[in-house]
């Protein structure tokens, strides 16, 4: 329950295994690949899903790597996707407010000031 907790909390990182790929066809464009480089096929059906219904290529990629995440963090505890619950929602919806994001950060040391 620790590792949660922390996760929960931003003390602790996702692994960074597996990653968003070009696919070798059309539809979708881009698969997700564990760590081994083996293709997770229930991703690929969703990103397919979003190719086939008029998503652009770039959203598809961008969509691949929040199921990345989402397994990366179900990797992490041990938990097979098709046994996540509401309580491994939980622990991603809390890592994602907390954890460290420099996309987040308004201002850098020796940057400009905001607004200028």
């Amino acid at each position: 329950m620790e590792l949660r907790q922390e996760l929960i909390e931003g003390r602790a990182e996702l692994p960074r295994v597996g990653a968003v790929v070009p696919a070798r066809g059309v539809h979708p464009p881009y698969i997700v690949v564990n760590g081994y480089d083996d293709e997770i096929e229930a991703a690929t059906a969703y990103l397919r899903d979003l190719a086939l219904n008029d998503c652009s290529p770039l959203t598809v990629r961008s969509y691949g790597y929040g199921v990345l995440r989402w397994f990366r963090l179900l990797w992490l505890l041990g938990v097979a996707w098709e046994k996540a619950t509401e309580a491994e929602v939980a622990v991603l919806a809390g890592w994602l407010r907390t954890a460290s994001n420099p996309q987040r950060q308004r201002t850098r040391p020796g940057g400009h000031v905001p607004g200028r």
